[in-house]
């Protein structure tokens, strides 16, 4: 399935979750500040049980 990550259309296998797709970004689940999918807020305790869908828009706020 085909996701966008800030704008990058990425190939990922069907049924992945939220948390398993930041690590295949490799980013720190303590570092991220908010999370979009197609433009709506997930709070971070979901990370483990939102499914991602083919042709969703990811944005991932990180703190620096």
């Amino acid at each position: 399935m085909k996701i966008t990550i800030s704008g990058d259309v990425r190939e990922y296998k069907d049924g992945l979750i939220l948390s398993e797709l930041a690590n295949c970004e490799n980013l720190d689940i303590d570092e991220i500040n908010a999370i979009t999918i197609n433009e709506e807020v997930v709070d971070k305790k979901n990370l483990d049980i939102t499914v991602l869908y083919d042709g969703d828009e990811v944005e991932f706020m990180l703190d620096f």
